[in-house]
């Protein structure tokens, strides 16, 4: 399994995070908030930022995993999330159930997603999915994927991971620098909610959305 990771190393470092944090809250002496509930509020300020922001903002969190789509014997056209029978299967299940293109070969065919109720406009037209013209698409049924064509050979399946936890301690964190700062912000947003402190906690939750915004207008 290998990650497709961003070289982008300019951002908050987790301990910087928790200095930041610490700094808003005005709270020095950990009086209110100690340092397990700024980390755990750092924590759930990033679920949150990685729970609304679209994949494009989550690259640092694409992995890519192999599929044998000939596992049981012959080439199939779909492939399951987590099962422990004998078909083709990813190990995990994608965060956000995000998958963000399946490959064969060096691009040989490239599958796009499609909606269910879409298949019918690919049938018959220029957007016809073929092997010689490397195009297909794939679309979900459950937690089953189909891919049009067939595969004829493994498939490279590039989806997002579920994102590292903050750790106090570690010089650095995977997500998109860009995004830190909405961390804090979020992180902010939870402790002044839960000491009923609402006006702080409305003017960081503001901000932490300006920032995701800005970067998905």
């Amino acid at each position: 399994m290998a990650d497709e990771s961003s070289t982008n190393t300019i951002g908050l470092s987790p301990n910087e995070m928790l200095a930041e944090l610490k700094f808003r809250l005005e709270d020095p002496n950990e009086d209110i908030f100690t340092s397990a509930d700024k980390l755990k509020s750092l924590n759930d300020g990033l679920s949150r930022v990685c729970s609304i922001v679209p994949p494009s903002l989550l690259t640092e969190l694409t992995e890519d995993q192999t599929v044998n789509m000939n596992a049981t014997g012959s080439y199939l056209d779909n492939f399951i999330f987590e099962s422990t029978s004998t078909v083709p299967k990813l190990s995990a299940k994608p965060f956000r159930n995000a998958i963000l293109r399946i490959v064969q070969g060096s691009n040989t065919v490239v599958w796009h997603e499609i909606d269910v109720k879409d298949l019918e406009k690919i049938q018959n037209s220029y957007l016809s999915p073929s092997v010689a013209d490397g195009l297909g698409y794939f679309h979900r049924l459950g937690t089953n994927i189909y891919l049009n064509p067939t595969p004829t050979a493994d498939i490279t399946v590039f989806f997002l991971k579920e994102p590292a936890s903050i750790v106090a301690g570690d010089n650095t964190h995977e997500l998109n620098s860009a995004l830190h700062y909405a961390i804090v912000d979020f992180a902010e947003y939870i402790c002044w909610k839960s000491d009923n402190r609402l006006e702080r906690a409305s003017l960081a939750y503001s901000n932490a959305m300006d920032i995701i915004q800005a970067y998905t207008a």
